[in-house]
Order: structure tokens, then C-alpha cells, then sequence
């Protein structure tokens, strides 16, 4: 995308609507403490709709939503950027590529865990408490094994949303 296109106010509007979606649906939890955290789960689809629409509203839309959830919330704002923000940005740049399933999943897989292992080990926040530290070596494993099915379950929903929306943006 070059400078021109920045110059239409589409492609900014939508990443700021975007942006501003995926930061209600995060601090959702901060609000309505039972039901929010399953709305916070679906922070990763504006993410990923930006990504889909262009990489640059996609990484904008990113930036500015951790930015907004910095202001409110530092762990959340970690959280997104290493979680959920992340994981949206590669499912949507991937989807518009049209990588193949498997590789789609792999690799959008690997960068959230990669994310949430990197918060997890330099901020030493525990993502699973179960993993005591006698258990520390399964985080690793865990981490790829659940990020990969979270991935996969996004998928076919963001692809049935975009089939949906496609018109629309």
C-alpha cells in the first residue's frame, strides 16, 4: 500500500472502527466480569478483518487498539499484543493470501505462542497455574498444542465472517 491510498479516508476509518470494536470486545471482562471474558475472546475478529482488509489498516488497527488498552489496562494491553491482537493480524494477512489451511493454522499457531510464552517468561506471569515450577518444561508444548486449536477454531469462523461481510468492506 503506498501513500496514496492513505489519502482515500476509507481505509483509516475502517481501521479505526476496527480498532475501537476490538477495545470494547477486550476490556469487556473489566466491565461485566462473567460474560466479558467470553466477549474478550472475540476481540481477535476486528484484528483480523483489518488484516484482512489491507496489512497496514490490519497493523494499524493493532497498534492502536494495544495503545487504547495500554491507557486502561498494562497486562491486558501485553496480553493482546502477545494474545489475541496477535493471533487476529496473521489469521487476517493470511486469509487474504489464501495460505492453505494447515499452514494458515501452523503458523498463526506458533506466533501466539510464542507471544504469550514470551509474556509469560519475562514478566513471569503465570498463563497456566497448573504448571508449577516442577512443571515449567510442559509450558512450551502446552502453549503450541492450545494455541494451534484456538487457531483452528478461528478459521472457519473468519472466513464464514468474511465470506458474509465481503461485500461490506
Amino acid at each position: 500500500m503506498d501513500s496514496a491510498d492513505w489519502k482515500k479516508p476509507n481505509q483509516l476509518i475502517k481501521g479505526a472502527f476496527l480498532a475501537a470494536a476490538a477495545f470494547t470486545l477486550q476490556s469487556a471482562s473489566l466491565y461485566f466480569p462473567v460474560i466479558g471474558a467470553s466477549l474478550s475472546s472475540l476481540s481477535t475478529l476486528p484484528i483480523a478483518l483489518a488484516g484482512y482488509l489491507n496489512i497496514n489498516t490490519g497493523i494499524l488497527a493493532y497498534i492502536v487498539t494495544g495503545l487504547l488498552l495500554g491507557l486502561w489496562s498494562v497486562p491486558r494491553a501485553l496480553f493482546f499484543y502477545c494474545g489475541a491482537g496477535i493471533l487476529g493480524l496473521c489469521l487476517g494477512i493470511l486469509i487474504k493470501r489464501r495460505v492453505p489451511f494447515f499452514y494458515l493454522v501452523c503458523l498463526s499457531g506458533i506466533t501466539m505462542a510464542f507471544g504469550l510464552i514470551c509474556v509469560s517468561s519475562f514478566l513471569n506471569w503465570p498463563l497456566l497455574p497448573w504448571l508449577q515450577q516442577d512443571k515449567r518444561f510442559l509450558l512450551i508444548p502446552v502453549m503450541l498444542v492450545w494455541s494451534t486449536i484456538y487457531a483452528a477454531i478461528w478459521v472457519p469462523v473468519l472466513k464464514a465472517v468474511i465470506r458474509r461481510l465481503r461485500g461490506y468492506i
